[in-house]
């Protein structure tokens, strides 16, 4: 079932109790597909497209994690869900830990899969320039270098420059990367950069899987770990040689991880 009766676009699917999946920073909801696949004969997921990403409008205004956290909360209440769990990827964690934060008696368990927890992202000192004064205003001029990166020749060029296994999954990264708002895209790398959750850890009582890949160059996996070590009741896998998309990288050993976690 795939609908749009909220400002939030949606996929749902499976019988059972429910599962929020929440992607990251220019992804989408369509990146939870096998996920969905795996596990709808136990739960019934949603997988939704934040503002401004996938088929989801943007924001009036200015995006951002409370924003986002906000309307998940709006969501949540508007479908009349309490999730078993919410599931967030990279920027999708650092939103689900502050959801999980601010709304205690929302969901009964919550699961960070690579998680941005203290703004650090990207190759070194890029979250540091989003935190700078100096971006605001030079990254709000930035829309024809946003038109460039998504022009389709370019796409198409630098999807043959670059190397990547699954050349699918590439395309599905790409063709996100070109569906986003773009000055969602800015505000959310602002936002992300200038949030540090690890207090709002500390304070989770329900129970918590991280899960993290030795090898990414997306999120250190030092967040992931700092953020299991300030959750009280939280669990760390690590799967050393994977990287930032976990659940295409190993999929049968990562629905394994979470289907244990969640019938738990």
């Amino acid at each position: 079932m795939t609908n749009t009766p909220s400002p939030l676009h949606y996929t749902c699917t499976g019988s059972g109790p429910d599962v929020l999946l929440i992607h990251g920073w220019g992804s989408s909801g369509v990146m939870w597909g096998p996920t969905m696949q795996a596990l709808a004969g136990q739960f019934r997921l949603w997988a939704v497209d934040l503002a401004g990403s996938g088929a989801s409008q943007p924001y009036e205004g200015v995006s951002g994690i409370n924003r986002h956290v906000e309307a998940l909360a709006a969501f949540c209440e508007r479908h009349q869900i309490k999730p078993l769990a919410v599931v967030g990827h990279s920027m999708g964690g650092m939103v689900a830990l502050k959801l999980a934060a601010m709304y205690p008696d929302l969901m009964q368990g919550l699961v960070l899969v690579c998680p941005c927890i203290t703004g650090r992202y990207g190759f070194p000192g890029m979250s540091r320039f989003f935190r700078t004064r100096w971006t605001t205003p030079l990254t709000a001029r930035s829309q024809l270098l946003w038109r460039i990166a998504k022009h389709e020749l370019v796409v198409q060029a630098a999807t043959h420059l670059l190397f990547h296994p699954n050349r699918p999954l590439l395309m599905q990264i790409v063709r996100d990367f070109q569906r986003a708002d773009w000055r969602s895209g800015v505000h959310d790398l602002h936002s992300m950069a200038r949030e540090n959750v690890l207090e709002a850890a500390r304070q989770i009582r329900i129970p918590t899987l991280v899960i993290v890949g030795g090898r990414d160059r997306t999120v250190p996996p030092d967040e992931g770990r700092a953020a299991a070590f300030a959750i009280p009741k939280a669990r760390l896998v690590e799967f050393p040689t994977c990287a930032h998309r976990l659940p295409d990288e190993r999929p049968e050993a990562f629905f394994a991880t979470l289907q244990n976690f969640l019938t738990r």
